[in-house]
């Protein structure tokens, strides 16, 4: 029961970015060509729903439904940690888009105004 609720409490939703999740892709993996193509099918299937295993295990069985490319990257991080990431992640991208701006005499933005910014700005 507890993927069932999972996915009716989605909406249809990621849970951790919010985009809607392609349900035609359900039961369309196909290994073979996943095997083929490698990078280039992994990203049509990257809307697909999955099931994210929540906590460590131990406790009673959690789960949230979130796009494979989300769970992917998420791996086996708790929530904390996976958002931790995403935000060093933005920062450092922040960071270097700053640099290069400098470099080039474009003007420079602040980390906080960046369309990827987690609203911090980056300190060095």
């Amino acid at each position: 029961m507890g993927i069932y609720r999972a996915v009716v409490h989605s909406d249809g939703r990621d849970h951790y970015t919010g985009e809607p999740l392609d349900w035609s892709l359900v039961g369309q993996s196909n290994n073979a060509e996943s095997k083929a193509r490698r990078r280039e099918y992994k990203a049509t299937m990257a809307l697909a729903p999955s099931i994210d295993h929540v906590g460590d295990g131990l406790g009673a069985a959690d789960f949230k439904v979130c796009a494979l490319r989300t769970n992917d990257a998420k791996s086996d991080l708790t929530h904390d940690d996976f958002v931790a990431l995403c935000r060093r992640v933005v920062s450092h991208f922040d960071r270097d888009l700053q640099l290069t701006q400098d470099a080039t005499g474009s003007k420079v933005l602040s980390a906080s105004s960046s369309p990827l910014s987690c609203g911090e700005d980056v300190k060095e």
